[in-house]
C-alpha cells in the first residue's frame, strides 16, 4: 500500500494561448516571403468568404437581419383589429 498523500497534477500552460505558435524569423528574407505569405493567405480567404456570400445569396433572400420594432409592432395592430 502506498504512503502518503497523493501528489496533484497543475497544470502547465495555464496563460498559454490557443493556435499557432510562429517564431519569427531573423533574416530579411524570410522575413519577407512570412509577410508576403501573409498577405497572400488574407486575400485568399477574404477572396473565398466573398464567393460563399454571392453562392449564398443566390439561392434567396436571406433573413439574418433583425426585425424591426416599428414594423412588427404595425403587423401585430392589423391581426388584433380583425
Amino acid at each position: 500500500m502506498a504512503q502518503g498523500l497523493i501528489k496533484k497534477i497543475k497544470p502547465s500552460n495555464q496563460n498559454a494561448k490557443k493556435g499557432k505558435k510562429v517564431l519569427k524569423p531573423k533574416s530579411t528574407t524570410a522575413l519577407k516571403t512570412l509577410k508576403m505569405q501573409q498577405k497572400l493567405s488574407a486575400q485568399i480567404n477574404n477572396n473565398l468568404e466573398k464567393v460563399m456570400a454571392q453562392r449564398a445569396g443566390a439561392c434567396g433572400k436571406l433573413n439574418i437581419i433583425k426585425v424591426d420594432k416599428k414594423a412588427d409592432d404595425s403587423k401585430k395592430g392589423k391581426k388584433g383589429k380583425k
